[in-house]
């Protein structure tokens, strides 16, 4: 069995800033980030079909959020509804919710009276409901229409590709204002940022990347107060598995899958080539040359 690295050396440490300061922090942000809630997507349910409709969306990345919370909550026993608002509004550009369920009627409830998120939920209702007298909309819906006017889509059987269609065009509009790369002490950034580095380490033992992401947001200036590094860390490794970015190499070591392959080739293809060329050669260095000299 391998010896468990504990520490990094000045070599790693080298690497670790050139790759987040001058490579990662350079790559311009691609993709629109949603969390899609709705009914249980083992199901034929809407949000099984809004996925699909979007999921071939080069740059669109919907991730079904109840599979962060889960290993979340598990991870941080403090952490409690108010915090998974935090986590919400920090960690995408929109949440998407579709209400077909108790539990999405329960996610919208909750999430419509948080300021800091009223600018990011999108809710989809069927319209068979849309002159229902009921709760959900005479009270979250008709509140969210008060601050945001277009929060609101409705969708029929014949319709919903339609109605995706508009929101493809809506992140776009999105997406052609935002530039900044997220940071890695959020879920999707990290996400993006462990890609990053399994693709050029080919790989590498769970625990060393462990303690190279440990090590970077360590360094990052004004995270949250209730900031959990292992909780957002389990988070984002059960999201990589979940959307079969990466796999188990061994029992020890992780490395990328072809579709984790493809996704950062294509977000990093338009780096300069010099800080891309030095970070490899770093890296080749550190792995074949430094142990003999």
């Amino acid at each position: 069995m391998p010896k468990k690295q504990t520490k990094l050396n000045k070599h790693e440490v080298k690497i670790l800033d050139t790759l987040y300061h001058k490579m990662y922090k350079s790559l311009p942000n691609k993709h629109v980030d949603i969390f899609l809630c709705g009914g249980d997507v083992n199901k034929d349910t809407t949000r099984k079909n809004v996925r699909n409709i979007l999921k071939n969306i080069d740059f669109l990345m919907i991730f079904f959020p109840e599979k962060i919370f889960i290993e979340y909550f598990n991870l941080n026993k403090e952490a409690d509804y108010l915090t998974l608002e935090t986590i919400l509004a920090e960690n995408v550009d929109y949440i998407c919710i579709v209400c077909e369920s108790p539990g999405a009627y329960a996610e919208l409830g909750a999430f419509v009276n948080n300021k800091n998120l009223q600018n990011k939920i999108i809710v989809l209702n069927d319209e068979q409901y849309k002159n229902d007298p009921s709760f959900i909309n005479l009270g979250p819906i008709k509140h969210l229409k008060k601050v945001n006017k277009t929060a609101v889509r409705y969708y029929n059987d014949n319709t919903l590709c339609k109605v995706c269609d508009k929101l493809q065009r809506f992140f776009k509009q999105h997406l052609d204002k935002t530039k900044e790369p997220r940071s890695i002490d959020k879920i999707t950034g990290m996400f993006y940022f462990i890609t990053l580095i399994l693709y050029l380490f080919k790989g590498l033992a769970k625990n060393t990347l462990y303690l190279y992401i440990k090590y970077l947001t360590d360094g990052i200036k004004n995270k949250a107060i209730d900031f959990n590094f292992d909780a957002t860390y389990s988070a984002t490794i059960k999201i990589l598995f979940n959307e079969n970015f990466i796999k188990n190499k061994n029992l020890n070591e992780i490395e990328l899958t072809k579709t984790g392959k493809d996704f950062i080739y294509k977000l990093i293809h338009n780096n300069p080539k010099a800080v891309y060329n030095d970070v490899i050669s770093d890296i080749i260095w550190y792995k074949f040359y430094h142990y003999s000299s």
